[in-house]
């Protein structure tokens, strides 16, 4: 039931970021990362109106942490489903080191010094950016952004779950947001 879902979430995605029905639509998968809209606010220094699409993602990681990663994000189950074709060799995989943590200190820091460049980490910007080659009018330029979906599926399939366990900033900020929510209310979160 819960792939059933996840590919239900993953085609209304492509259906949104392809934008076959109206290009407003197109804003809508990226702008429900927090880690977006927290990066976005930083370097425009100011709080845009799509800024509250990501607070519900916000809210379900104080509360139960990287629950959009594993129900959710489309980006995530392209990973998943990538790793699975990939190898089973996960031995070594544990000793790499978490850089997400990192990414998402450099990129929020960045924003804020007027210099966004590392947002385009972003899992469902990079999920989006694949969706890029597939608009019309069909240029060469539409590519190079699915060159980051292709190489985020090409790590998976080498070392599945590297994306989204070590490297992924929109889960490390989820992370961070449940942490801070345990250490707010304790254990539980339920206060």
């Amino acid at each position: 039931m819960r792939l059933a879902v996840r590919i239900l979430i993953l085609a209304a995605a492509v259906l949104a970021g392809t934008g076959l029905f109206s290009d407003r639509v197109i804003v809508l998968v990226p702008a429900l990362s927090p880690f977006l809209a927290a990066g976005g606010a930083a370097a425009r220094r100011a709080a845009g109106p799509l800024l509250f699409l990501a607070l519900p993602l916000l809210a379900a990681a104080a509360w139960r942490g990287r629950w959009f990663c594993r129900n959710a994000c489309p980006m995530g189950l392209l990973s998943e489903l990538a790793g699975r074709a990939g190898r089973r060799d996960r031995a070594r995989f544990r000793h790499w080191p978490r850089l997400g943590p990192w990414l998402l200190v450099l990129a929020l820091g960045g924003a804020a010094a007027g210099y966004p460049l590392l947002l385009g980490l972003d899992p469902l910007s990079v999920f989006q950016g694949g969706l890029s080659a597939f608009r019309r009018p069909w240029l060469w330029v539409n590519l190079l952004p699915a060159a980051g979906l292709a190489a985020v599926l090409l790590l998976s399939v080498w070392r599945p779950n590297a994306w989204c366990l070590r490297l992924c900033p929109l889960g490390a900020l989820q992370d961070l947001v449940r942490r801070g929510t345990r250490s707010l209310y304790g254990d539980s979160g339920s206060r």
